[in-house]
C-alpha cells in the first residue's frame, strides 16, 4: 500500500505548500523521518535531487503522508 502512495506523495500539489527547515542535507533521511514495520522504501532520485525537492516543498516527510492517510481513513 505504501509503495502505491509514494507517487501521490511525490506529485500531490497539496503537499507542495509545506516548508520545513532541516539543517541536515540528507534528503532521504528528511523524507524518511518515520518508518513503519514491514515497509520498504526505494528512491530513484539521487541524494541532491531529493534534498532540493524537500527544500522546495515538493516532497514532504513520510510522517506527513501517514498522518494524511490516517486522517482520510479514520477522520
Amino acid at each position: 500500500m505504501l509503495l502505491g502512495l509514494v507517487p501521490l506523495l511525490l506529485s500531490a500539489p497539496s503537499f507542495a505548500s509545506h516548508h520545513d527547515h532541516h539543517d541536515e542535507k540528507d534528503g532521504h533521511a528528511i523524507v524518511r523521518d518515520v518508518e513503519k514495520p514491514g515497509t520498504r522504501i526505494e528512491f530513484d532520485e539521487d541524494q541532491d535531487e531529493v534534498y532540493r525537492a524537500v527544500q522546495k516543498g515538493y516532497i514532504r516527510p513520510f510522517s506527513d503522508m501517514y498522518a494524511a492517510v490516517e486522517n482520510d481513513l479514520y477522520g
